[in-house]
């Protein structure tokens, strides 16, 4: 058969895969590994970003919150300026304590952000005042700090007290940070046993005492650093929490304060000393329910996943073990309830969007049917997984990962998708009917027909992914949140092109009958 001329590349591919023996293989193939794509590509509710920053807290036992912001918060600011990349830097002053929030921008390398904190806080201590402890450096991770699963921890009446309950669940948190995957599992809520002294401020006014000089009587008893804050409660105040070196409330209770006139003065004259739990601690778990948990008596454990990896996964393997635990949780008295259950919602949208993708392939088929006959519409609703599966693959093997953002693009793509095959069908429909139809085969009318709307398709297509593109313009995290957008509709419209050209033609060859 004499060669068919053709002046785009669309004719090109059109040609050259019309009765090419490797193109069914090829169209199956590539469903195939869509497929693969589709079911081994990270699920995640939330894009990946990288986001660097950190909190810097500065404990000043018994300074003002004035003496706070002159003496740290505004030396430290001034310091943590001289950093580069830093978006943005906070500071809040209390009695007691200060703290510092840096967020570098969108993008900087976490390690060197953090080497970057530690140095410049590590190099001015000598800016503290004398009577600073140590600052403590908390570093943000985005991937452990964000959940994938919550699990709130709850006993029925008086089963377990809140320190029991605190207990059982470092241990639940413990073997489900074992988990594969599993970046960390923590506790929020949980209360420890500790020594409350609660002074009584008339007590500590008649005796001219002051918190400080309490707090050095009781350094022989091995205390950690007091509350950021001072709660009173009826005149009185939770100040200090016992940690060791204590065997019994009367340790505590006469420990001797100062001689007035020949007399010794005792803790136990001035506070009421119990041992319970760390009450000053107002962090409570993640979720109230009335009538099901009180979030004071309620211990929630968070798991993070690891950077990279499934959240629909990790999610699963943490209800097996919890379901694995049935025993163990039933004979404590022990209930649990999953208040935070991220893998769980991105598997059911990544349902919810193949759900769509099939409504969207019947409603093109039914309008297709109408227009151009039952033939046609079966030819471009073929082109459209194949689209899919092409772009699926291309996200799995560019390290990338399915989340709502993305998805967003899937769906946004399945308007236009299918606009190039729809093109050429249409052509190829339009060239059996013209004038002269009959002296040629159909597979001529499928290259010419397919040459013919080339240039025009390929210049349609390339202004759609022009307008798509300033997305990537936009900066910061807003920037990092929309990435996903023009990445996979860019590669969806260039796959719909290429099969337009590739497989619809060879479809239309087959499927088409000439009249």
């Amino acid at each position: 058969m004499k060669e068919i001329p053709t002046t785009d590349v669309a004719g090109v591919l059109a040609r050259s895969f019309l009765h090419s023996p490797l193109t069914l293989p090829l169209i199956f193939l590539i469903l195939l590994l869509g497929s693969y794509a589709l079911t081994h590509i990270p699920r995640n509710e939330n894009p990946p970003m990288v986001v660097s920053g950190a909190t810097v807290i500065f404990p000043v036992p018994g300074a003002s919150k004035k003496e706070i912001e002159e003496g740290v918060i505004r030396p430290f600011q001034r310091k943590m300026k001289e950093m580069t990349g830093v978006f943005h830097i906070t500071g809040t002053a209390k009695d007691n304590s200060g703290i510092i929030t840096i967020v570098f921008d969108v993008g900087e390398n976490q390690e060197a952000s953090n080497i970057k904190v530690y140095d410049k806080v590590i190099k001015n201590l000598d800016l503290l005042p004398a009577s600073a402890l140590t600052p403590i450096i908390k570093t943000l991770d985005i991937d452990t700090d964000i959940p994938v699963v919550a699990i709130a921890f709850y006993t029925a009446g008086d089963t377990l007290d809140i320190v029991s309950l605190t207990k059982f669940t470092k241990d639940i948190a413990y073997e489900l940070n074992t988990l594969e995957d599993v970046s960390s599992a923590k506790t929020i809520g949980a209360r420890s046993e500790q020594y409350n002294i609660l002074l009584d401020l008339h007590k500590l006014y008649q005796y001219r005492l002051s918190v400080g000089q309490i707090f050095e009587s009781l350094k022989g008893l091995s205390t950690i650093t007091p509350s950021n804050k001072v709660y009173t409660l009826d005149d009185q105040v939770v100040k200090f929490k016992v940690q060791k070196g204590v065997l019994d409330i009367s340790d505590i209770e006469n420990t001797q304060l100062l001689n007035v006139e020949g007399k010794d003065v005792y803790l136990k004259e001035i506070a009421t000393i119990n041992k319970g739990s760390d009450v000053q601690r107002k962090e409570e778990g993640y979720l109230s329910i009335p009538d099901v948990i009180d979030s004071a008596r309620q211990v929630t454990v968070i798991v993070s996943k690891a950077k990279g990896s499934n959240g629909v996964i990790v999610a699963d393997r943490v209800q097996e073990r919890l379901k694995s635990m049935g025993p163990k949780l039933q004979k404590s008295g022990v209930s649990f309830l999953i208040t935070r259950d991220h893998g769980k919602r991105a598997d059911h949208a990544i349902d919810e969007l193949i759900m769509h993708i099939f409504i969207t392939i019947f409603i093109i088929m039914l309008l297709l049917m109408v227009t151009l006959g039952f033939r046609e519409s079966i030819t471009v609703v073929i082109t459209i997984p194949l689209i899919l599966a092409i772009t699926v693959l291309v996200t799995y093997a560019t390290g990338q990962s399915i989340h709502r953002v993305t998805l967003l693009a899937y769906l946004l793509s399945l308007g236009i998708l299918v606009d190039a095959a729809i093109i050429v069908i249409e052509n190829i429909h339009r060239h059996m009917n013209k004038h002269g139809a009959k002296e040629k085969s159909l597979g001529q009318i499928c290259i010419e027909a397919t040459d013919e709307i080339g240039r025009p398709t390929n210049v349609a297509t390339i202004a759609i992914i022009i307008t798509i593109l300033p997305i990537l313009m936009i900066t910061q995290l807003s920037g990092e949140f929309t990435k996903a957008i023009p990445y996979n509709l860019s590669t969806a419209m260039i796959a719909s092109l290429f099969v337009a050209y590739m497989f619809t033609p060879y479809l239309a060859n087959r499927l088409l009958k000439k009249h």
